[in-house]
C-alpha cells in the first residue's frame, strides 16, 4: 500500500497533572494541516477518564496500559500512526516505542526528559518546586491553572492565559487528579531511563525557554537516540499552547521528508 494514499492517525498523551482536556485548541490546529487525519487521545491512569485509578509505579503495567489503548484504536482505524508526547506523556511513548517498536509509525516528542542522560537539577529545576507549592495555596481552581500556565509557557498572550485557566479550572472540577497521583507520576518519571535505542521514525521538538526542564534534556535524548531534533528559541515547556502553528509544521515537515524518501 502506498502510504501516502493511508490515512493519518494522530494519538496525543499529556503529561504531568494533566489530561486530554488540557491540549486546548491544539488538536484543533494539528486537524488543520491534517484535514483527514483521525486524532485520538489517551489519558494516563490518574488523570482524564481514569481520574479515580492509580497511576502504576511500575513500568511494565503502564506501557501495557497504553499499548492496550492503542491497539483498540489499530483495531478501529487503519493507516499511518504517530504519537504526540509532551513532558510525561513524551517519556511514556519513548518507554512504549522500546518494548513494543512496531506499535507506531512516527513519534513526536515534546520538552521531555530521561533519568541517566540529565542530572536531575536539569530535569525539574528547583524553583519549580516552589511554584508548584504556590498552586496547592491557590485560593481558586482558575487562580491554580493561572500560576501554572506562567510557569509553562513563555509567549502565550495574557487573554489566552486568561481563557485557558477558565477551561482548566472547569477541567479540575469535574476530573481533578490527585496529589497522590502527582506523586506517582513523578516517582515513575525520576526511575524512568532512555532508551538505548528507538527503531520508530522520532522527531524531538524543546523549548529553549522551558522554565520546568532544560532543553539540553531533549537534546541529550536526541543524541542517545541518534534522532532529528527541533528547539524553539522563545517557547517554554507547554510548547503546544505556546506556538502549536510551529509545533503542527515541525510534524508536518518530518512527515513529508519522510514520504518523499520512501
Amino acid at each position: 500500500m502506498n502510504q501516502k494514499q493511508t490515512k493519518d492517525n494522530f494519538i496525543l498523551i499529556r503529561g504531568l497533572a494533566r489530561e486530554s482536556g488540557h491540549w486546548d485548541l491544539f488538536p484543533k490546529t494539528l486537524q488543520s494541516r491534517f484535514p483527514e487525519a483521525n486524532i485520538h487521545f489517551i489519558d494516563l491512569p490518574g488523570s482524564g477518564k481514569y481520574h479515580n485509578t492509580d497511576y502504576p509505579l511500575s513500568e511494565k503495567r503502564l506501557i501495557n496500559f497504553v499499548h492496550d489503548k492503542i491497539l483498540t484504536l489499530k483495531d478501529r482505524h487503519k493507516g499511518t500512526w504517530s504519537v504526540i508526547g509532551i513532558s510525561l506523556g513524551g517519556i511514556v511513548s519513548m518507554k512504549l516505542l522500546e518494548k513494543y517498536p512496531t506499535a507506531l509509525d512516527y513519534a513526536f516528542i515534546i520538552n521531555s526528559s530521561a533519568r541517566g542522560l540529565s542530572p536531575f537539577y536539569k530535569r525539574l529545576y528547583f524553583k519549580v518546586y516552589g511554584s508548584f507549592l504556590g498552586t496547592l495555596t491557590a485560593k481558586s481552581f482558575e487562580e491554580r491553572e493561572m500560576k501554572i500556565l506562567n510557569f509553562t509557557t513563555n509567549i502565550l498572550p495574557e487573554n489566552e492565559k486568561k481563557r485557558i485557566s477558565k477551561s482548566w479550572a472547569k477541567i479540575h472540577s469535574q476530573r481533578p487528579i490527585q496529589l497522590n497521583n502527582i506523586i506517582r507520576q513523578l516517582l515513575w518519571a525520576a526511575k524512568a531511563k532512555t532508551p538505548k535505542s528507538i527503531e520508530t521514525r522520532m522527531l524531538i521538538m524543546a523549548g529553549k525557554q522551558d522554565g520546568l526542564c532544560h532543553y539540553s534534556c531533549s537534546e541529550e535524548i536526541a543524541k542517545q537516540l541518534n534522532k532529528n531534533l527541533s528547539l524553539h528559541d522563545h517557547a517554554g515547556h507547554d510548547l503546544p499552547a505556546d506556538d502549536g502553528n510551529w509545533v503542527v509544521s515541525q510534524i508536518n515537515d518530518f512527515i513529508r521528508n519522510d514520504l518523499d524518501t520512501l
